[in-house]
């Protein structure tokens, strides 16, 4: 058995510094790891099935919009909600009418609704009475008239503002449409009005 007292000053030195290491190692050991709250691992969240965000509709363009409107007669807040994907509130009211806006909805094909407008009357049955103003890209006068051949003038500018607007007629066996062309952009169609008839 070797006697460590005769070992060299510096080896006893080195002896009693790796033993203090290893002591210290053994007590840390032994310690939790200390983290901040930023570092604690987080509870994987899972969000419940009708919490999920419903993939979007798509859009569609003018023309089948028009086509799908006389199908959600009679015209109410919840009717033209559910059609065009949108939420309407009330702009005003009188003792016979309730007035709703809303908007804007972008349709397929570039044209977008800026603002519609829902005329409810109070004293039901009443089939509604709906005006989409339109914006975005220019609908041509020349395709609206190609596509309802036959149509007939309605209201003309009086030369107030360019905002009046020249009005195409096309009779439906629900009721009346009319395409609005304002001076400001005469070739551009600027309304879409569903007159239904009350039944």
């Amino acid at each position: 058995m070797h006697d460590t007292t005769r070992l060299p000053r510096v080896t006893q030195t080195a002896a009693r510094r790796a033993a203090s290491a290893i002591l210290l190692a053994v007590a840390l050991c032994g310690r939790p790891a200390v983290t901040s709250a930023n570092d604690s691992p987080q509870p994987p969240t899972h969000r419940p099935p009708h919490a999920r965000k419903a993939p979007a509709m798509p859009k569609p363009d003018l023309w089948s919009l028009i086509e799908a409107m006389p199908g959600h007669l009679p015209f109410s807040r919840q009717s033209i909600e559910s059609a065009l994907d949108v939420r309407l509130k009330v702009d005003s009211e009188n003792e016979y009418f309730v007035f709703l806006v809303g908007g804007p909805v972008a349709l397929n094909g570039g044209v977008v609704i800026d603002l519609i407008d829902l005329r409810v009357r109070k004293e039901q049955p009443h089939p509604g009475f709906l005006v989409l103003r339109l914006a975005g890209d220019c609908l041509p006068r020349s395709q609206v008239l190609e596509r309802y051949p036959g149509m007939s003038i309605g209201d003309t500018p009086r030369g107030r503002s360019l905002d009046e607007e020249t009005s195409f007629r096309h009779d439906t066996p629900w009721g009346r449409l009319a395409f609005g062309f304002a001076e400001r952009r005469p070739e551009c169609l600027r309304s879409l009005v569903f007159d239904p008839q009350p039944r």
